[in-house]
């Protein structure tokens, strides 16, 4: 068996900062975009220095789908704009936007459970190889709260405390880990 020393200290920064930027999103949209990178970059590189693929795969997994869950709504939210402008004639057919809109939310609501899953996975892997076992909470936590957006504000707030979490969990893990292969 081999032992080595691997330098975590660039990823955790970059998951850590990554991540604060992520919850500061709904005030400046770029921060968000930054984060997600910073974040995935930082996942990329766990995965790579701790020897465990499934770190990465899991997060962009989630990545992907909480990307088309994007998408979604707003190709149905705009579709059913559109139809609700053209189906009623002069007048805007409203129940044609409102269904529409409907369907649109509750695809976002259902991919964003799965993505928040395949993150929560990522997370819980994370932890485990680190030691650092804030991370698999802030991610059962980020996944319990996308459960629970129906209900606004618990949910929100779930999000939002399992973010912080992260963010924490991210800085706390040690900068020099040694492996045994």
């Amino acid at each position: 068996m081999e032992n080595s020393v691997v330098n975590l200290n660039t990823p955790k920064l970059l998951g850590g900062i990554g991540m604060i930027l992520i919850l500061l999103s709904p005030f400046l949209l770029v921060t968000g975009i930054v984060g997600v990178v910073l974040v995935a970059v930082a996942m990329h590189k766990f995965s790579e220095l701790l020897k465990e693929k499934d770190i990465f795969n899991k997060y962009i997994i989630g990545l992907v789908i909480s990307i088309v869950s994007f998408f979604v709504v707003y190709l149905f939210g705009l579709g059913s704009l559109i139809t609700g402008i053209f189906a009623g004639g002069l007048e805007f057919n409203l129940p044609s936007f409102g269904f529409g809109v409907m369907v649109a939310m509750l695809l976002a609501y259902i991919l964003g459970i799965i993505a928040a899953y395949y993150y929560k996975r990522a997370y819980d892997i994370l932890g485990a190889k680190t030691g650092q076992k804030m991370l698999s909470i802030g991610g059962l936590l980020w996944f319990i709260g996308n459960i629970l957006l129906i209900a606004f504000g618990l949910g929100s707030l779930l999000i939002l405390l399992g973010g912080i979490l992260i963010a924490i969990g991210y800085f706390l893990i040690p900068d020099k880990m040694e492996l045994s292969y």
